[in-house]
Order: structure tokens, then C-alpha cells, then sequence
């Protein structure tokens, strides 16, 4: 029986020689009949990018400089890793030790050692034309840092409206516009008022008697009017009474409402004048709903303004607002701000920078260097100068333009932070491949 098969082998290799190209070669004797089948079976080498460039030997691809993978014949055994886990295929924090299915009957996910994917080679020629960077991972202090936009407006509690106490005329009215600055001690408004000048009369006469009883219940009234007290003084002084009342600024500040004119009809109803200081103002920011256990009043805040780009300006967090906001999700905050010059003007909209305490002893990464995806969060680590490895990180509390990772990395690593993603779906890509060509191995073996 063998005699017959190793016959029919001999018979098959002769028949079959004839027919390749170059027979003169083969009648010279040099070539072989193992070096002639080898010319003859499937490269064993193709490009994971452009599986149309091939090769017999180990190399690197013309087109886009990858390592050439190792074409897997059936007959050699597949390359089996190792899962460290399984997760859910759709909720990456539900894990398993063993394989399992979801609700749905959905298969867990595999997850290696490498978060999916396989290291990657890269020529730096390539790498220099992905406009490849690094990072280092750090290991330090991380503010709380939360950024915002405000809206500038009058501090309230500076907010001030002037009513006369009595029913009369607007006599002169020196404020003509609403947005005027007036100054402290500055006359604003004089009034002509029948029963002011029926209380200066009648104090008057009490100060003519000396009756002390008489004076004090008739300075008692001219203060209930809203008699100035210079005005009273004067009257003592002059012994003469002023028909017209002058009503003067307190403080510094700034019209924000004038609805009188010269002449017109007011009464203790009539809103003359509203003032509010424009050195002490109010910044509204808005922070994210995640966020609100950071802020706490008395916090230090920055805030700067695109008007003003070379200033900075200090403040504090003065009131937290108990409400969020059931459109934005956003939860209020108010700002309090010297503003001595008067340059910040309510309406106008500042960036805001709350500065909610420091972590120390911190892992961290430039946030720009961290995948997100529906299959979880990774980095790419840089192994060697032209090897990177995918690997899966735990993200914590972002600050800025950094994000701390509580597990996956160590410092002193080094992580992409520009041209990762183009890494990451190659080594997807390969670990793909492998896997694919290791079901292909399993089901020939079988």
C-alpha cells in the first residue's frame, strides 16, 4: 500500500513540473524540488494596511512604513492570548472573570492585556509625517480648576432708589441721561414740595420760641420728609426756610433708571432716581452640574475678559445658588469683584476661572491624549522610540487642560498626544486580523 501512495506522489510531481514557465531552467538540474515548491506557495508576509503588498521574508511596507505581518499557514498553530477579562458589550464597567453572555444573549468582549489591540511599529519617517507628539506622564498637584463665561451686572446690594417722601414738583434735575456717573455729594435732583416747606416753617418757629420739646418733634418731622439734614442746619444757621429741597448722591455710582423730567408731578410712589456703585460689581457664572461639590463661598476666582485681554481680575465666590437650572443643567454662581476703574460695565460677558482646592499626588495626563469611545477610555503608550501599545486607563477629575488617571499608567511612561487615534485603529486593526486568522487556524485544525 505505501509503495502505491509514495508511486502516485512521484507520478503527480513529475506530471506537474512540465507545466510552470522557464521549463529550460528546471532541465539545468539547479533548481530543486522543495526550493521549486516554495517558489510556488502563498507569500508569507502581507502589509495589514495594504494587503496587496506581499513578501516572502520579514520587512516593512513602502507605502506606509508598518511592519509586515506573518501570513499564518494552516498547519502552524494560531497565537492564543490571554484575555484579562470580559466586559459588557455595552456597559465597559460590568466585567467578568469568565465568558458570558448579556441580557440580550450578547457575547462579553475579550479584553487583553494591551486594551484590545497589539503594539505597533512605526518608521519615524512616518511618524514625523503623522505629526506625531508625547507626553510624559507626571505624578504631582492637580487644582480643581472649573471654567466658565459670567455675565457682569450691578452688585444689589449697592442698588439704591431715590423716592421723595412727600408730593411736590421736580424743580432742576442736573442727572439728564440714565448711565451717568455722578460722584458722591453731587446734586441730583431739587424739589418743590408744599409740606416741606410747611415742616421748615413750623421748625423754624419752634427755634424762635426755644421751646426744646417743639424744636425736637419739629426736626423730627422735617427728617420724616426726607429733609436733608444740611437743609435743617441751614435753616439754624440762616434762620430762614428753603422752598426747594435738594436731594444729593450718597455715594459714587451710576444711573441705571431715570424716569422724571424737569417739572414733572411726583409723589412718595415715584421712583425718581436708581444708582447702583459700579466699583463693587457681580460676575453670574454658570458651572457644570458634575461640579457643584468643587465650589464653595469664600473661593478664590479669576476672571479675565476678551475686551481687556492684559488684565486679570480677582475675586471671590460670594453666594451658591440653592436651584439648578432645569434648562441648561447648570448651577449658578455669583461672583463678587472690586471694580475700581469702572472698566468691567454690567451686561458684558467674562470668562471665569473658580479655583476649587488642589489634589495632590496625582497621576496625570494633557487631557488631549486620552481616547474616548463606547469601548472605554485608552491612551497610547510609547514603548520603545518606534513602538506603541494601546492600553486601557481609568480618567479622574479633569483641571484644566490635564485629566489625572487613577489606574492604567505610571509615571514617568510617555503617551501620544497628537496622531493616536490613527495608532489606535491600526493596532485595532492587527489585533483583528489576529484574531480573525486564529479562528481561520482553529476551524482547518478541527
Amino acid at each position: 500500500m505505501r509503495e502505491s501512495i509514495a508511486f502516485a506522489a512521484l507520478l503527480l510531481l513529475i506530471t506537474g513540473l512540465p507545466a510552470c514557465s522557464k521549463i529550460g531552467d528546471h532541465s539545468s538540474g539547479a533548481e530543486r524540488v522543495a526550493d521549486h515548491a516554495l517558489a510556488h506557495t502563498e507569500p508569507g508576509y502581507v502589509c495589514p494596511m495594504h494587503p496587496d503588498v506581499t513578501s516572502n521574508e520579514a520587512g516593512r511596507c513602502p507605502i506606509c512604513g508598518m511592519d509586515l505581518v506573518q501570513r499564518r499557514q494552516a498547519a502552524e498553530p494560531a497565537l492564543v492570548r490571554e484575555p484579562l477579562y470580559y466586559r459588557h458589550p455595552n456597559n465597559p464597567e460590568i466585567t467578568s472573570p469568565e465568558p458570558a453572555k448579556d441580557e440580550m444573549g450578547m457575547d462579553y468582549v475579550a479584553v487583553y492585556e494591551d486594551g484590545g489591540g497589539t503594539s505597533v511599529r512605526i518608521d519615524p519617517q512616518v511618524a514625523h509625517n503623522f505629526g506625531l507628539r508625547t507626553a510624559l506622564v507626571e505624578k504631582g498637584r492637580l487644582w480643581k480648576r472649573i471654567r466658565s463665561f459670567g455675565r457682569v451686572t450691578y452688585d444689589e446690594t449697592t442698588l439704591r432708589h431715590i423716592h421723595p417722601r412727600a408730593e411736590g414738583w421736580v424743580e432742576t434735575l442736573s442727572v439728564k441721561t440714565q448711565g451717568d456717573v455722578v460722584s458722591a455729594g453731587q446734586v441730583l435732583f431739587e424739589i418743590y414740595a408744599p409740606a416741606m416747606v410747611t415742616a421748615q416753617e413750623e421748625y423754624l418757629q419752634a427755634l424762635r420760641m426755644g421751646n426744646e420739646n417743639l424744636v425736637k418733634a419739629s426736626r423730627q418731622r422735617l427728617s420724616a420728609l426726607g429733609v436733608p439734614m444740611e437743609t435743617v442746619r441751614q435753616i439754624e444757621r440762616t434762620k430762614e426756610i428753603n422752598p426747594r429741597v435738594q436731594y444729593r448722591a450718597q455715594q459714587s455710582a451710576a444711573v441705571v433708571g431715570l424716569d422724571i423730567r424737569e417739572g414733572m408731578y411726583v409723589t412718595p410712589a415715584t421712583i425718581v432716581l436708581s444708582l447702583a456703585d459700579v466699583n463693587s460689581i457681580w460676575i453670574l457664572a454658570e458651572i457644570f452640574e458634575s461640579q457643584q461639590s468643587w465650589v464653595e463661598v469664600g473661593q478664590e476666582a479669576e476672571i479675565t475678559s476678551a475686551a481687556f485681554p492684559d488684565r486679570k481680575w480677582s475675586g471671590t465666590v460670594d453666594f451658591i445658588y440653592p436651584e439648578v437650572d432645569p434648562q441648561s443643567h447648570a448651577l449658578p454662581v455669583r461672583i463678587r469683584l472690586d471694580n475700581p476703574d469702572g472698566i468691567l460695565r454690567p451686561g458684558s460677558y467674562v470668562d471665569a476661572t473658580i479655583f476649587g482646592g488642589r489634589s495632590e499626588d496625582l497621576v496625570f495626563i494633557p487631557r488631549e491624549a486620552l481616547i474616548r469611545s463606547g469601548r472605554g477610555n485608552r491612551v497610547v503608550v510609547r514603548l520603545e522610540d518606534t513602538q506603541f501599545q494601546p492600553r486601557e486607563v481609568v480618567p479622574g477629575m479633569e483641571s484644566g487642560d490635564y485629566v489625572a488617571i487613577s489606574a492604567g499608567l505610571e509615571p514617568g511612561e510617555t503617551v501620544v498626544t497628537s496622531g493616536q487615534f490613527l495608532i489606535d485603529s491600526e493596532a485595532s486593526l492587527k489585533s483583528g486580523l489576529q484574531r480573525l486568522s486564529g479562528a481561520r487556524d482553529s476551524g482547518a485544525e478541527q
